[in-house]
């Protein structure tokens, strides 16, 4: 920390900077010190069919805020600071309405969640892989003691820590069945997921359920070696049902 520290203070920096750049050529060599632009993700506009009565009356609105203005392709900040006071939202807020309803239309001004909603916003996907396999192999842990072990993870690998908060996201959205055969809870795992029950799972782990039922009412001939076949030379099969977390069935 002191040659960080000692770092920032000879090409001015301060030492968040001079943490995020040795972090960068950590992970990308000279490659990692290169500047970088985010490439604009183009957003996929709503059909308006699928909207619920709630978006429709917000987007019904946005369009009554702009009035007149919207059918104007150019409106100057006075003019449109003006309607913003009269209707009473900011003029920020309104110029971004008119820019979308200019650029998309109706559709634009649909209400919009966040492009990252549902994952994990500033952890990448080896973090969140890193996160899983800490919970797993380490039996009944605790989410403070993943968190030290992640954030000891990161240190190794020049890499940003996780928050408390989203490494008990990670571990929450492991599948509940999951978590019981890492913990070593066998029996409640029967007890609580049948055949007949659907397994979640992910691409990285497959959880398999062994049934043995009772003989069948059949004889075949023992293939086994002498020794270990019956004076008859014939056996009583079992019936084993094997079903992974994959299967169609």
């Amino acid at each position: 920390m002191e040659d960080i520290r000692r770092l920032a203070e000879q090409v001015g920096w301060t030492l968040r900077q001079a943490r995020r750049w040795l972090r960068r050529y950590r992970v990308g060599g000279m490659v990692g010190l290169a500047p970088a632009r985010r490439a604009a993700q183009p957003r996929a506009l709503p059909d308006l069919g699928t909207l619920t009565e709630v978006q429709r009356d917000e987007l019904f609105r946005r369009r009554t805020l702009l009035g007149e203005l919207a059918e104007q392709a150019h409106v100057s900040n006075a003019v449109l600071a003006q309607r913003a006071e009269a209707v009473g939202v900011s003029l920020r807020t309104l110029r971004d309405y008119h820019t979308r309803f200019r650029h998309d239309g109706l559709a634009g001004l649909a209400p919009r969640g966040r492009q990252d909603k549902g994952k994990h916003h500033g952890v990448n996907a080896q973090m969140v892989q890193a996160v899983e396999n800490l919970r797993l192999t380490h039996r009944d842990s605790s989410v403070r003691f993943v968190h030290e072990l992640a954030c000891q993870h990161a240190a190794s690998m020049g890499v940003a820590a996780p928050s408390l908060w989203q490494v008990r996201s990670i571990c929450a959205q492991i599948p509940a069945p999951v978590r019981l055969l890492a913990d070593g809870r066998e029996e409640e795992f029967r007890n609580r997921y049948r055949l007949t029950y659907p397994i979640p799972h992910d691409a990285h782990r497959l959880v398999w359920q062994i049934d043995h039922k009772a003989p069948l009412h059949v004889l075949v001939r023992d293939l086994r070696a002498p020794s270990h076949r019956a004076l008859s030379g014939e056996v009583r099969p079992y019936l084993t049902l094997v079903i992974d977390s994959a299967s169609r069935w």
